[in-house]
């Protein structure tokens, strides 16, 4: 059991088994029943590049999330009290940049692999740690930093982007 001051109080609350089982799941289908993209050799060569491109973004954001981490010593486990809101570095552009890396890493090998299957399953992997994952955090930092982290969510997505400032 995580401590009380935690995001998530449960030791499975975490992206390896949001995205851990989809991923086990796909991969195992993949080796059984393999529902393959059928393309031609160019747009297969395509899909490898965009594979390798997603999966490359995808370690780069988790890279760079993790940077920020450690920056400013902040645990990377949603189990583990957070004492401070990380809004610089790739948390100027997403509010969840570990999820998102793993989203693209999904589908990455999806896209390299030509598998329906990866590319069916991101979109329930993604689901799932949104469920599971960000929302819980985001009511934990909610309450525990309030105003400060209600203006963080006013100008920067979940997933990726800024927000506009509305001009009135």
């Amino acid at each position: 059991m995580a401590p009380k001051d935690a995001a998530h109080n449960q030791k499975w609350r975490i992206a390896e088994v949001t995205f851990g089982i989809p991923m086990a799941a796909c991969i195992v289908l993949h080796l059984l029943v393999p529902v393959r993209i059928d393309v031609t050799p160019v747009l297969s060569n395509c899909l490898l590049v965009a594979g390798i491109t997603c999966i490359s973004a995808g370690v780069a954001l988790v890279v760079a999330a993790r940077r920020q981490f450690a920056i400013h010593r902040q645990p990377t486990d949603p189990g583990l009290a957070t004492r401070k809101i990380i809004n610089t570095g790739i948390f100027r552009l997403s509010r969840n940049p570990m999820y998102l890396g793993a989203v693209l890493v999904f589908l990455g090998i999806g896209f390299g692999l030509k598998s329906m299957w990866f590319l069916v399953m991101t979109l329930p992997a993604a689901v799932a740690s949104s469920l599971i994952l960000i929302r819980p955090e985001e009511r934990y930092l909610s309450s525990k930093f309030g105003p400060g982290y209600s203006d963080y969510r006013a100008s920067v997505n979940r997933w990726i982007g800024r927000k506009r400032k509305r001009s009135h």
